[in-house]
């Protein structure tokens, strides 16, 4: 079967394909990586200082991570259980920040290389 080179890449975000050099060196594009970057660098400290503290918690405070904090619910678990509600705090503010900031940059980067919006239409 043979495979259409010339849709490659093209989606409904966009229609045509980039110039990958010219949009990489494009100041939109720059701007969309430090923020980016930045975003994750936050992200994975606070992730990681997280998880960190419950794991040193565990490891040499018995007496407080033993304490109950409702019935049946000790602090340990507690804190286990935070894990997973970090995991959708990040996820949440990775979706609002995608939406309010990289998307529009994506946009914008895309725009100034192409010519074109990414409904498909000139810009």
């Amino acid at each position: 079967m043979a495979v259409d080179h010339s849709t490659i890449g093209r989606t409904r975000y966009a229609p045509v394909d980039p110039d990958f050099q010219q949009v990489a060196a494009s100041p939109d594009f720059a701007e969309l990586v430090d923020r980016r970057t930045g975003f994750v660098r936050v992200a994975l400290a606070g992730s990681i200082l997280w998880f960190g503290a419950f794991v040193i918690l565990t490891a040499y405070a018995h007496n407080f991570m033993g304490q109950f904090v409702a019935r049946g619910v000790t602090v340990a678990y507690a804190l286990g259980l935070s894990q997973f509600v970090l995991v959708w705090v990040v996820t949440a503010a990775y979706l609002r920040a995608s939406t309010r900031v990289f998307v529009p940059l994506e946009n914008r980067a895309l725009e100034a290389v192409t010519g074109t919006s990414s409904s498909g239409g000139p810009a």
